[in-house]
């Protein structure tokens, strides 16, 4: 009997491929920051489940103004902190209407993991996690020194 060969693998691969690196070249991000930022969102949604709460969604709108900010405060175009947040949340309001939002940021030679315990060291940080929101947006952005700028937006919406 003779077998034609099965070179379905040579179409797949590529498509895998793009669907995997697709939001990095969108974002301009390395695959390493995507994934600390789903790293991020798993630590978060984990202490969620622990005290009862819903897990957060990721929504692109948001993702992409979180990104933003770490980018901005890696490239010291903002200062660290939350200048711009009325910026943030408006640009956000445009494709997703909101009646709550918060933001976590942080800095530091910090893993998903580790950034995620150090927020939940802080009063206002740990409120915003365990808080009434059910979608997020995460950023992670390098500074040339090497420094990591982490940015976590939240909020609540009924759409």
């Amino acid at each position: 009997m003779n077998k034609r060969p099965d070179f379905s693998h040579f179409v797949l691969l590529p498509a895998i491929l793009l669907i995997c690196i697709l939001p990095a070249l969108l974002y301009g991000q390395d695959i390493s920051q995507q994934q600390m930022e789903k790293d991020i969102l798993h630590y978060v949604n984990q202490h969620r489940e622990e005290i009862g709460k819903s897990p957060l969604s990721l929504l692109p709108a948001i993702t992409k103004e979180a990104i933003e900010h770490s980018k901005n405060m890696a490239r010291h175009k903002v200062p660290f902190g939350h200048d711009g947040f009325k910026e943030r949340a408006d640009n956000i309001r445009r494709s997703k209407s909101f009646q709550a939002m918060g933001e976590n940021v942080a800095y530091g030679e910090l893993d998903a993991e580790g950034v995620v315990k150090l927020w939940l060291k802080s009063g206002g940080h740990r409120r915003n996690i365990e808080g009434d929101f059910n979608y997020t947006g995460i950023g992670v952005a390098e500074a040339e020194d090497g420094t990591i700028y982490f940015t976590q937006l939240f909020i609540l919406s009924n759409e």
